[in-house]
């Protein structure tokens, strides 16, 4: 009777540790591939905060204005092909002319008028107030969107 119960604790330690690796792994597979998508924009401009609208505490939709730089959003369409933990990233939610609006996490830092600074190069997105830091952020986690659970295969 011990030993049956022995083996199955051993069985179901087993199968809990083995979980908890396909969980990590998942995650660690989703952070690689936001880091890759967010250099592959080659994004680097600047913007000035036009408007934020917050959707909750933190997080907020931002209406800027360019001030320099082009940032180029057909890439963000053309790297979607490629995903294979993601079925959807996007760091720009629309752009028009001289406008790009986008969503961040910390929204709540931020204010009209506040400078916007996004770098692919160096993964950061950084907003000052009168040439001051007010908020700085890997633009990888900044990243909006969705991926997919490891049972589920992506469809081709």
């Amino acid at each position: 009777m011990k030993k049956t119960l022995l083996i199955t604790g051993g069985i179901g330690l087993l199968c809990l540790l083995l979980i908890a690796r396909l969980f990590f792994r998942q995650n660690n597979d989703m952070t690689d591939e936001r880091e890759w998508f967010a250099k592959a924009l080659r994004y680097e401009f600047s913007a000035r905060v036009d408007s934020v609208r917050m959707f909750n505490e933190h997080t907020g939709r931002l209406w800027c204005l360019l001030t320099s730089g082009d940032p180029q959003t057909h890439r963000e369409d053309s790297l979607k092909p490629f995903f294979k933990q993601h079925d959807m990233l996007y760091l720009i939610f629309h752009r028009s002319a001289d406008t790009v609006i986008f969503i961040i996490p910390n929204g709540n830092l931020v204010a009209k008028g506040d400078s916007v600074r996004v770098s692919s190069q160096k993964n950061t997105i950084q907003f000052f107030r009168e040439g001051k830091p007010v908020a700085t952020d890997q633009l990888s986690n900044t990243l909006t969107g969705f991926g997919r659970p490891f049972f589920i295969k992506k469809r081709k």
